[in-house]
């Protein structure tokens, strides 16, 4: 069985570099565990993931809160705010 924290960052990983519009605004695919060595701006990493079981023993139920990390090079907020609407806009649609 895979955790669920594993299992929504799989499912993330693959909404997001997935996304066309996404990878356009970020030069490429560039959703990172940890970002590579010398990789150029912009991009996103993963950050803290917090996992609350609420298994009732009648119910198997958990609540995830997951960060996402946008780093930038430009001295304009606009750049990451737009990459940051389209992260919203693609998983709401998900």
């Amino acid at each position: 069985m895979t955790a669920p924290a594993a299992a929504l960052q799989k499912a993330l990983f693959e909404a997001l570099n997935g996304d066309g519009s996404l990878s356009a605004a970020l030069g490429g695919a560039k959703l990172f565990d940890h970002a590579p060595e010398n990789v150029p701006f912009p991009y996103v990493t993963y950050g803290r993931t917090s996992v609350y079981d609420w298994t009732t023993g009648m119910e198997n139920d958990a609540e995830q809160l997951f960060t996402l990390h946008f780093w930038s090079k430009s001295e304009a907020r606009k750049e990451m705010l737009d990459a940051m609407d389209l992260v919203s806009t693609r998983l709401q649609d998900a």
